[in-house]
């Protein structure tokens, strides 16, 4: 089996990659753009392309049987103004790569990974793929560039899925930029906004082994939403924190404190409150994850400081 993957340096391209070199009989490339490659797996194919150049790339190949599309294009660079252009620069490359794709690969599954962010903030409700979407905070830049996947998914066009994904827990990304370097710099646990919002969790291990979970066994084209824990309390994640970190004091950052010390892209993307269920419980329900105690796997995520 021939597989793709766009994206593969990032956080959950990279634990994607580690799941994959572990099953006999694929035939895995990876896409790599600019960020060094955190792993190299003998058994897995490293091709240098941006998310831009990727359909001319395609076109020149066999058949693909998955493409795992995980690749964005990075809008760090000039505050919301940056994000904007990254997502229309994203929005034309996802354009062509389904042209692409339904000229020359026209049986490959493409599994899309999104987020819950598309479906706004929401407090006190569940939030189903069948929910209209209300992007908030990087979500309104994201959505951009996801307009072509979604288009295609509500002309039942193509042999598509996508994967909603709430906030991916693991070592690196906003966990650490979030909350270990806090706990590092100033000994505290940070608590951001209304510590009794409730929230949605995956693992990225588990969220990794979900992509692949359901590109093998979801009917498509359809749209998937993943987790680990779908509603869980805010004020419950924090006490698992500080319990690992062993920190008994904690910081209180209001909403109004967070708009002075980060951008309110930022700032809104973290007081964003979106519980997952799914209309799909049975696939979902087929799963089964590695992670059934958040505080064992953030116990875990602590001791890997040493």
């Amino acid at each position: 089996m021939r597989i793709l993957v766009t994206g593969a340096t990032g956080f959950t391209g990279s634990a994607l990659l580690s799941y994959l070199s572990g099953i006999e009989g694929l035939d895995v490339t990876a896409v790599v753009h600019k960020k060094p490659v955190a792993a190299i797996h003998s058994n897995i194919r490293y091709i240098q392309s941006s998310l831009r150049s990727l359909p001319e790339f395609l076109a020149q190949q066999a058949s693909f049987d998955i493409i795992f599309h995980l690749a964005r294009i990075s809008g760090k660079r000039g505050g919301n103004a940056g994000r904007l252009l990254a997502g229309w620069k994203g929005h034309i490359a996802n354009e062509k790569l389904l042209r692409v794709l339904n000229k020359h690969h026209s049986k490959t599954r493409v599994v899309y990974l999104s987020g819950s962010l598309m479906y706004g903030h929401n407090p006190g409700k569940i939030s189903v793929e069948t929910d209209a979407l209300k992007p908030t905070g990087f979500g309104s830049y994201y959505y951009y560039a996801e307009r072509p996947i979604l288009k295609a998914l509500q002309k039942n066009d193509g042999n598509i899925i996508m994967l909603r994904a709430p906030w991916i827990l693991g070592k690196g990304s906003w966990f650490s930029q979030l909350y270990e370097k806090h706990v590092f710099k100033k000994n505290a646990v940070p608590v951001y906004g209304d510590e009794h919002r409730r929230m949605s969790l995956v693992t990225v291990e588990d969220c990794a082994r979900m992509l692949w979970h359901y590109a093998m066994n979801a009917p498509a084209p359809d749209i998937y939403n993943i987790y680990n824990f779908g509603d869980i309390s805010y004020k419950s994640f924090i006490e698992s924190l500080a319990k690992a970190y062993k920190q008994s004091a904690k910081i209180h950052y209001k909403e109004e404190d967070m708009y002075r010390i980060m951008d309110k892209t930022t700032a809104s993307s973290i007081l964003c409150e979106v519980v997952l269920d799914t209309n799909h419980r049975t696939l979902l329900s087929s799963y089964q994850p590695l992670c059934t105690d958040i505080d064992t796997y953030i116990t875990q995520l602590a001791k890997q400081n040493g």
